[in-house]
């Protein structure tokens, strides 16, 4: 980007950058090409060398150092979709990040990873601030696919705006199903993230969709549920690194805070969980309702002291006659109180 800026900076930028674009929409004197195949679909885009090694040091490398594709001229792609390099390539032609303004979400965020793979900050930078300004007017799920994106590209930045942004959606129930599709890194980010802003109950349904949706789920051993089968759920995934994945998952729950009908309907019916470990939470439950209602109780007996220590201040005649007939019968007023301190 810096080179195109300079080239900018010495000729009328309109007129340089006319000149490019004409260039690229006319293939005259194109000197490579660009194979561009898809499941569905194969093409070929020509292309110059120098407007691409340019762009990227990765294509510089590719097309001028010592790799086949700088004697054949030819470079073949087929992680990316020949729409999405279209657009690439016209954007490399001129560098007009206004035309990002007329692209969906999905579209920037497939550029940006394409940027991102080769290393052309320019359109990952124009992408990201396009997709920045148009935050406040977008939907859940163009939000949930920037939340991938930023984590995708290391950036904290756009991960803290996105979470700002989504936390109002977290207040009723809405579509996660663009979550399920999350790579597991993205989807740990995300409970971490965001959905600690969830129920523990509803982050552990999550997790559970999350992994059955990708075929992550293993069974506990002994995991005591009539509905666990015999066969894991994942037969082509290392059921090591999936184990390791699904307690990493697990340990970002805080059991405790689950009320014991939750947990019933939730842990307690799912096989995740060894029976040793739902014995484990279940205590662990048990132990924090004992001190709910222990604080509860505390805090009813100093709201009960502080009206006996005002009813001892104002404890002379005249308040005595004004109230003793209103008195409870199971706390007379002449009732043996221990009110010391």
């Amino acid at each position: 980007m810096e080179k195109m800026n300079s080239w900018f900076g010495i000729a009328p930028p309109c007129r340089l950058r006319s000149s490019l674009e004409a260039l690229g929409l006319s293939n005259r004197h194109t000197d490579c090409s660009f194979v561009i195949q898809s499941p569905t679909e194969c093409r070929v885009f020509l292309c110059h060398k120098l407007i691409f090694c340019c762009a990227s040091e990765v294509f510089d490398r590719m097309l001028y150092g010592d790799f086949k594709e700088s004697t054949t001229g030819e470079v073949t792609l087929k992680d990316v979709e020949p729409d999405i390099f279209e657009k690439f390539r016209d954007y490399v032609y001129g560098y007009e990040s206004e035309k990002l303004e007329l692209y969906g979400t999905d579209t920037l965020i497939k550029l940006c990873d394409f940027g991102n793979k080769f290393m052309v900050e320019s359109i990952k930078e124009d992408c990201v601030n396009e997709m920045t300004n148009r935050r406040i007017h977008l939907g859940m799920g163009d939000l949930m696919l920037l939340f991938q994106c930023a984590h995708t590209l290391n950036n904290k930045s756009i991960t803290e705006r996105v979470v700002s942004k989504v936390e109002p959606f977290l207040r009723e129930p809405f579509n996660q199903s663009v979550v399920l599709d999350f790579n597991t890194e993205v989807f740990k980010n995300y409970i971490e993230t965001i959905a600690i802003k969830l129920l523990e109950s509803d982050r552990f349904i999550l997790i559970e969709t999350y992994l059955k949706h990708n075929g992550l789920v293993i069974a506990a051993p002994n995991a005591g549920c009539s509905d666990a089968s015999s066969d894991s759920g994942c037969p082509l995934v290392d059921q090591e690194i999936t184990g390791a994945y699904v307690s990493q998952l697990l340990a970002l729950i805080d059991f405790r805070r689950f009320t014991p009908s939750q947990f019933y309907e939730g842990p307690g019916k799912s096989n995740l969980l060894t029976l040793q470990q739902k014995y484990e939470y279940l205590y662990q439950v048990a132990e924090e309702c004992a001190k709910t209602k222990d604080e509860l109780r505390g805090n009813s007996f100093e709201a009960f002291r502080t009206v006996g220590l005002i009813s001892k201040r104002h404890s002379g005649p005249y308040y005595r006659a004004a109230h003793c007939h209103c008195c409870s019968t199971r706390f007379p007023l002449n009732a043996d109180l221990d009110l010391s301190e």
